[in-house]
């Protein structure tokens, strides 16, 4: 089962991250003078989306090509982005670092672009303190999840406030 909660892995030349139980958990250690509220959503989201990882890994097609390699992790930051619009507007309780991101968002008043873009630097720039490499995709995710998961919302909010 821990394979399944907590999995790290390395794609030739591009680096992925994917979620881990005990980091999240101190993510939402934060939460607390931010006044976060957990909910389902919060469990789940680690759980499940560590699952479809794991599952869909060996579907997922892995280039030969750099630049290819750089598409798909550009795509998956997008498909993330606007994932995370989705299940963010069902209001079933944010993911560990999604709940920071709104709750910094609400205090500072910031755009959520760059609270979520500041988050992960930080999260990058102290896993680098603490021995972890920096490649292109985990770049590529820093400074791209803040606006892919901004457009994310606009885009939901946009549509499920048109079709009604």
């Amino acid at each position: 089962m821990d394979r399944f909660i907590s999995r790290c892995f390395t794609d030739k030349r591009l680096e992925y991250r994917c979620n881990n139980v005990p980091h999240e958990s101190c993510s939402v250690t934060f939460w607390i003078p931010l006044k976060q509220k957990p909910g389902i959503g919060t469990i789940l989201n680690v759980v499940i989306i560590s699952i479809a990882i794991e599952v869909s890994l060996p579907y997922l097609p892995q280039p030969d090509s750099y630049a290819f390699q750089v598409v798909e992790a550009g795509l998956g930051i997008l498909l993330v982005g606007f994932g995370s619009g989705l299940y963010l507007i069902a209001n079933l309780g944010p993911g560990p670092r999604d709940g920071l991101m709104t709750g910094l968002q609400r205090v500072t008043n910031l755009p959520v672009a760059r609270v979520r873009t500041a988050i992960e630097v930080a999260v990058v720039f102290f896993g680098w303190l603490l021995g972890g490499t920096i490649g292109l995709g985990t770049l590529m995710f820093a400074f791209g999840i803040g606006p892919a998961v901004s457009m994310g919302l606009y885009l939901v909010n946009y549509f499920s406030t048109r079709s009604t």
